[in-house]
């Protein structure tokens, strides 16, 4: 799946692809009122079945690659499926058991809008912050169980990240 509106993507791994497993997915994660864009296969037809008020938009691509009346194509999803598909031959051999979770990667960092190609440094931060507010830390546990060595002042911690080069030191707050 993927929004055009936030660029968003969610893949699944399914055991077959037919309408049955396809009507499942779109019933528990796409929105009442949603524009749904698709080719013309024919199971898509009944989508209105579903019940949920969708706008369902074809694309005939036997005849073009966007509708002329309606301006519906299926390049969006077609473009970040072949991000995926290169992301997945880069690790050059995936057992079935894992692909969901390799699926989970790619969507989590596309979605966070991660340049991991870029830096890693951004990634890594990404996740502690995804940790971080998945998990919400009790600061003064926190501060109990920490080494004395690392004589943190956490009240006073505002969740900013400091910079430090290397060889730099850290003064420490002392109570």
């Amino acid at each position: 799946m993927y929004e055009r509106e936030t660029s968003k993507c969610l893949f699944f791994v399914v055991e077959k692809r037919d309408a049955v497993n396809l009507f499942n997915i779109i019933y528990k994660y796409v929105l009442p009122n949603t524009t749904i864009n698709l080719d013309c296969w024919a199971a898509y037809n009944r989508i209105k079945l579903l019940n949920k008020n969708y706008h369902h938009l074809t694309v005939n691509h036997d005849l073009h690659f966007v509708d002329p009346k309606t301006r519906c194509h299926t390049n969006s999803i077609e473009s970040i499926w072949n991000k995926v598909k290169l992301y997945l031959k880069k690790v050059q051999g995936i057992s079935r058991v894992y692909l969901q979770s390799y699926l989970d990667q790619f969507t989590w960092v596309q979605n966070k809008k991660i340049l991991t190609w870029v830096t890693r440094v951004g990634t890594f931060s990404a996740i502690l912050d995804t940790l971080s507010r998945v998990y919400p830390a009790n600061k003064l546990e926190l501060k109990d169980n920490l080494d004395s060595e690392l004589d943190l002042d956490l009240e006073k911690d505002n969740g900013d990240l400091i910079e430090v080069e290397e060889g730099e030191e850290i003064e420490k707050n002392r109570h």
